[in-house]
């Protein structure tokens, strides 16, 4: 099966009081959990990083995922929301609506940890921790792959939207762990696979979102709300995965 990742980030501007550290931890976390077998053992060339893109470098990347089986796009950075419509930052004074993140896709997760501030943006690393938990769980990278991709070609032509926040709310950011959003899904997910005692189970984006969730809240002092959105027929595209 052909799958793509896409990873796009923008923290800011140094030396801005608006800059977000924590959004390079994130991008380095979720590379670390895709290319690991609980992650479905995503090959590295299969993961692009860009960084405040331009919105024709972005169209660029995005017109090589129309005949890709299934994509990923994860947005860490600024964002807002107009008129009811997700808004996202991809450099200062360039934005674009995260509906268009939808263009062209069969099957695709789109993870987006960024503010939904009405109209205008106001402005613990787990990496090596999540790294040290998979080496204690050792999984066949290849096993695992081939089981992510089963799990993919079973579920229906669909796109489901993760949002770190609900609408007219920021998005937390902390220097050591990265978006409270993107560290709760992470954990979520290894928090599963460090429990789970079953053979070939796996646990879908719906549903570690749903977990993300309830840890996004409490940790912003219920300030934060994640939200979803998903069609409305199972299974689900995985996330995280055990063999």
């Amino acid at each position: 099966m052909m799958r793509k990742a896409l990873i796009i980030s923008n923290p800011g501007e140094i030396g801005s009081e608006n800059y977000c550290e924590g959004v390079k931890k994130d991008v380095a976390n979720y590379k670390t959990f895709l290319m690991s077998p609980q992650g479905g053992y995503w090959y590295d060339n299969e993961i692009v990083c860009l960084e405040k893109p331009s919105k024709v470098v972005l169209k660029m990347y995005m017109d090589l995922l129309k005949n890709i089986e299934y994509t990923m796009i994860i947005f860490c950075g600024h964002g807002y929301s107009y008129k009811g419509e997700t808004v996202i930052e991809l450099q200062k004074d360039t934005d674009l609506y995260a509906y268009s993140l939808k263009n062209g896709a069969k099957k695709r997760t789109i993870i987006l940890d960024c503010c939904r501030v009405n109209a205008e943006v106001i402005n613990e690393s787990i990496i090596h921790e999540f790294s040290a938990k998979i080496e204690k769980r050792a999984m066949d990278g290849m096993t695992a792959r081939k089981y992510y991709d089963d799990l993919i070609e079973q579920c229906h032509e669909g796109i489901v939207v993760t949002y770190a926040c609900d609408l007219d709310e920021t998005a937390g950011d902390d220097s050591r762990n990265g978006g409270y959003y993107s560290y709760s899904l992470l954990k979520s997910a290894r928090m599963w696979s460090e429990q789970t005692h079953f053979y070939r189970a796996s646990e879908s984006i719906v549903s570690v979102h749903e977990r993300a969730a309830k840890l996004t809240k409490e940790k912003s002092g219920y300030l934060q709300n994640p939200q979803i959105e998903k069609p409305r027929t199972t299974p689900y595209f995985p996330f995280v995965v055990c063999i």
